[in-house]
């Protein structure tokens, strides 16, 4: 291993020494009179573990020099950048471009803005921020677990964790410092009130973001997790002085306390100006370095060491890696999950590097050509007003007037054809103009920036709609990349340690009964009560936004396209196909993640829809038989009716005939009686009065049969309407009996039917 020297320190090792051999950290360090420990030479070996004084002084002394020698630099020009200032080492902070024009124009800030602006219509625009499912849905309590834990998150990241300013704020520091950091942990405090008694002041989860100059990694840990990987892990967390000696004084929840010093060693311990700060700040003065006339309220620096050794994390607080205000335990026993509780994340992706280049370094040559381009045009177009001029050395010439160029004024020369000389400027802004829209376009197309007076100003006409959201389309491609980018590498991961806050910590029986009401959990899975066995299940966290998710209209007509696309494969489904596979590419197409949670993910109740779904189909082809005999029963109406039309003229025909023939056979009888009267009339006087009284009767038979017929017509008319009425108003096919007096006398029984 190579030697640490003051002029090229090495990180501490973390490897096990032998039994006979020694290790540089393996001392035995005496008290001192304030408590604190000695990190002289004249320490000795110790077997039980190493210095961990010295390891925390040499780890913060190392990672803090690579620091300053690497990342400083580039820190502070892109705060410089985003602050819309000129690098340190700019031309333009030198006194011999005080006079010259020294704009910064801010396109790096407007690219940080707009993709700041993309988030939050990425991540607020819908309620629900993410998606909690069981592992095992088959399991009820699971899913009820997951239900509960999702109604959770959304309380507590509504009420209790300012998370569209810890949102933002993340990625504004992902964009400016390369990476974004944040310390995750849940917040338990109490005080004394008037009768002694211990109540609850807070008891929430707490998502602090840490700058990028208060934390230290080793920067040899692995890109690809750089806080787990790490050896070592420092916290620079600046507190009042007050705060510290309430820590030494008062224990926590867990019953530990600080180790007690004197003020003067407070006072001693105060950290040296830190210039990345300082560069946020700007011009204003630095708060923590500045003293308070109440030394309590001054400032401190507080060091969270987590280092690892023998395979396991230990955990220690130091005062400015200097003294040890804790002794060092096993971060389980701090922790209750063990894992450390920090996240880093990032919005651009480079391998092998665990701090990746901020935003601004990436544009950096394109910006500086922008601002030299606009400054030297600002100086032609200030030289084409205002001209210069050469003056003869020695003359009598006004030389305040000359560079005063007042409008109007009056410079007094002896000579004006000799002692000065105009200098002309010739107008080069139109092709300074030209040069500015090709590096805005590179810009662009590097950032992800769109910008529409860039189309305008090629001079292709008015474009359209379709024109100007074709041309966006790269654009936002890499705005979303982007946001995709931080939300695997810090949201996802946020969510994750929230969720193991509130499986542990979570206690409020208030939050837990408006979860379960929301969750429906009675309703859905019979739970009455949210207990800790419930919530202590694994599950999976998945944040609700994907790529396509920045522009809302477009983001809806997606939604609503992938919808009637689902809609209509699911009325027609292709054979073998799996629709929800289909649904899940359709919906990611659309700008989310899968689409899970727009399926039902309950067995019994994807059963139950699957039950519903086939009486659905029953029932339409009992409603489509249904139709087609509605549809034919009018016409087996109409023909049953003219069928029974038919038999009754063809009954009153035969009726008729048969009057007919009687008529004539009477006719022919009466004929003969009458011959047979005038031969027997004298004879036979008394049988022809008894004839005529026969053919009276016969008269009036024969008047009643007329009648009958008339009446056995009207009869049949009445029945024909009433059949055709009963035909469009009740089409359901009846059938129907009924008898008909004949001329005859007699009746004849008919039968109609609609069938």
């Amino acid at each position: 291993m190579a030697v640490s020297t003051p002029a090229r320190p090495q990180p501490p090792s973390i490897s096990d020494p032998a039994s006979n051999e020694f290790d540089q950290y393996d001392i035995v360090v005496p008290e001192e009179e304030d408590g604190g420990y000695q990190t002289d030479a004249t320490a000795i070996p110790n077997a039980d573990g190493p210095n961990w004084a010295k390891r925390a002084k040499d780890a913060f002394e190392f990672s803090t020099s690579f620091l300053d020698s690497n990342y400083r630099r580039d820190w502070e020009d892109s705060l410089r950048a985003f602050n819309n200032m000129h690098p340190g080492d700019s031309k333009y902070n030198s006194e011999l471009f005080r006079k010259r024009s020294s704009i910064y124009r801010p396109k790096t800030r407007a690219v940080m803005r707009k993709n700041e602006a993309a988030a939050a219509a990425a991540f607020f625009s819908n309620v629900d921020r993410m998606n909690v499912s069981a592992v095992n849905e088959a399991d009820k309590m699971q899913r009820a677990s997951a239900e509960i834990m999702k109604e959770l998150l959304q309380y507590r990241l509504t009420k209790s964790i300012p998370f569209f300013q810890t949102l933002i704020g993340a990625l504004q520091d992902a964009q400016v410092q390369g990476f974004c950091a944040a310390h995750v942990y849940w917040r338990f405090t109490t005080r004394k009130n008037a009768e002694g008694e211990l109540e609850k002041v807070d008891d929430i989860p707490v998502v602090d973001l840490i700058p990028a100059e208060n934390l230290r990694v080793d920067p040899a840990a692995s890109w690809l997790d750089p806080i787990n990987t790490s050896p070592y892990i420092i916290h620079l967390i600046p507190m009042y002085v007050v705060d510290i000696k309430d820590r030494m004084n008062r224990p926590d929840p867990k019953g530990r306390v600080w180790k007690r010093y004197e003020d003067s060693v407070l006072m001693s311990l105060k950290a040296a100006d830190d210039s990345t700060r300082q560069t946020r700040l700007g011009l204003s003065q630095d708060p923590v370095q500045q003293r308070r006339t109440i030394s309590d309220y001054d400032v401190v620096w507080v060091h969270r060491h987590i280092h690892r050794y023998n395979g396991q994390d230990w955990e220690f607080y130091t005062l400015a890696s200097e003294r040890m205000l804790t002794e060092p335990e096993p971060l389980v026993d701090t922790v209750f999950h063990g894992q450390r509780p920090y996240i880093m994340g990032n919005v651009v992706l480079e391998t092998h590097k665990p701090l990746p280049s901020p935003v601004p370094k990436l544009v950096r040559g394109l910006q500086e050509e922008a601002n030299e381009i606009a400054n030297q045009r600002l100086d032609n177009i200030k030289l084409v007003l205002n001209k210069r001029w050469f003056a003869k050395r020695g003359k009598n010439v006004d030389l305040a007037s000359l560079v005063r160029n007042v409008p109007g004024g009056i410079t007094l020369l002896d000579d004006p054809e000799t002692d000065v000389k105009e200098v002309t400027w010739p107008d080069v802004t139109g092709s300074a103009y030209l040069e500015q829209d090709r590096i805005d376009a590179d810009f662009s197309d590097l950032a992800g920036n769109f910008d529409p007076m860039q189309v305008q100003g090629q001079k292709l006409g008015q474009p359209s709609t379709n024109t100007l959201r074709m041309l966006q389309g790269p654009s936002s491609l890499l705005t979303e990349y982007m946001l995709k980018t931080f939300v695997e590498t810090f949201v996802q991961p946020l969510m994750r340690h929230l969720v193991l806050l509130e499986q542990h910590y979570e206690t409020d029986a208030a939050v837990l009964a408006i979860a379960g009401q929301k969750a429906q959990a009675f309703q859905k899975f019979g739970v009455s009560e949210v207990t800790d066995e419930m919530l202590d299940h694994e599950m999976t966290v998945t944040v609700n936004v994907g790529m396509g998710a920045t522009d809302p209209v477009m983001k809806l007509q997606r939604f609503t396209a992938g919808i009637t696309t689902l809609q209509a494969l699911a009325l027609k489904p292709i054979p073998g196909a799996d629709l929800k596979e289909i649904s899940k590419e359709i919906f990611g197409l659309s700008g989310y993640q899968d689409g899970d949670r727009f399926w039902v993910s309950d067995p019994t109740a994807m059963e139950q829809a699957k039950m519903i779904e086939q009486l659905k189909q029953q029932l339409k082809v009992l409603v489509s038989e249904r139709k087609v005999k509605e549809e034919k029963a009018p016409a087996m109406l109409r023909k049953a009716e003219m069928d029974n039309i038919t038999k009754l003229l063809i009954a009153d025909k035969l009726a008729d005939k048969e009057g007919r023939h009687l008529l004539a056979s009477h006719m022919m009888e009466m004929e003969k009686g009458e011959a047979a009267a005038q031969a027997e009339q004298a004879s036979q006087q008394p049988q022809r009065e008894e004839q005529a009284m026969q053919g009276e009767k016969f008269m009036q038979m024969f008047e009643r049969m007329a009648e009958q017929q008339e009446a056995l017509a009207q009869s049949f008319q009445k029945v024909a309407e009433a059949l055709h009425s009963q035909a469009t108003r009740e089409p359901k096919p009846k059938t129907r009996k009924g008898r008909a007096r004949l001329p005859s006398g007699g009746e004849m029984e008919f039968e109609m039917s609609d069938s």
